[in-house]
């Protein structure tokens, strides 16, 4: 088992200690070409360790960096030391003092943990209604009328990926969906 950190936003914070997201979508780096994933794909290689004698070249081409089922990711957020412990932005936006950039949190300062259980490649936009309620995006339901999920995830993903050249919802880039537990409480 390895341990990553990742980074998440204040509202994607949020949607993991309610427990409403439960994956990620990260852009796959590089961008594999059609050829490169359909053989990946079928031949259903795990992600793994590009060091491994037995991976095939072109599922190096594609590793995932943030693990592959098993792996654990601890979770780096926007926070700030406050004389006794560590405060989050995400849940104390109001704290007066001065924030540090969730890239800078040690993971001495982590309170969320996450299990890998699942790591497929896809295009972004082949996400599911289900997928995206998955993601955590707001107005999801218990019952199956979330007509507007995907249109929230779009939105966000362009939000968060739509100035980076070649990765805005149009550009249909190929990600990592990663699907996870959480280990905290």
């Amino acid at each position: 088992m390895k341990e990553r950190p990742i980074l998440f936003s204040g509202p994607m914070i949020r949607a993991l200690l309610d427990g409403r997201k439960t994956q990620t979508r990260r852009i796959v780096k590089p961008q594999p070409t059609e050829q490169v994933y359909q053989i990946y794909h079928s031949a259903n290689f795990a992600p793994s360790d590009p060091l491994d004698q037995d991976v095939p070249d072109f599922a190096r081409e594609i590793h995932c960096l943030y693990g592959a089922p098993g792996d654990q990711l601890w979770v780096r957020e926007t926070w700030a030391e406050d004389g006794i412990g560590y405060t989050y932005r995400a849940t104390n936006e109001t704290w007066p003092h001065h924030w540090a950039p969730s890239i800078f949190m040690p993971r001495a300062a982590s309170r969320i943990q996450l299990e890998i259980v699942d790591v497929r490649v896809e295009r972004v936009q082949d996400i599911t209604t289900a997928d995206a309620c998955a993601e955590g995006v707001p107005g999801c339901r218990d019952d199956l009328s979330n007509v507007h999920a995907v249109e929230f995830f779009k939105a966000l993903w362009d939000q968060i990926n739509g100035a980076r050249p070649g990765y805005s919802w149009a550009n249909n880039p190929w990600v990592w969906c990663l699907t996870f537990k959480r280990l905290t409480p």
